[in-house]
């Protein structure tokens, strides 16, 4: 499994590498839901699946298979407390007690 990045700041965007394809993962705080999203885009910035709520131990990867352009191996939220609950992750979580994992190569 593959650690990706994550940060505690409300809007941030990075590239990644995942099985050899470049996707673009946006991550969106929402103050008044007090929760995290996720999009995913291509390469080229065109959207796979954009809002997906941050809900900790949910294969995130499996609401975005509608589009062949999707990860296919699993994109998973995981709560590195040991109270492992599944409460979604506030501002100061992500990156801390939520970490981003993926199940496949680089």
């Amino acid at each position: 499994m593959i650690r990706l990045p994550t940060f505690p700041e409300p809007l941030h965007t990075y590239s990644t590498s995942l099985d050899g394809i470049e996707y673009r993962l946006k991550f969106d705080y929402s103050q008044r839901a007090d929760r995290w999203y996720l999009s995913v885009y291509d390469a080229l910035g065109e959207p796979i699946r954009v809002g997906i709520k941050l809900v900790p131990s949910i294969d995130l990867a499996r609401l975005c298979r509608a589009d062949s352009r999707a990860p296919k191996q699993v994109l998973i939220a995981l709560d590195m407390t040991d109270t492992f609950s599944a409460n979604a992750p506030g501002l100061f979580d992500l990156g801390r007690r939520i970490t981003l994992w993926y199940n496949g190569e680089p």
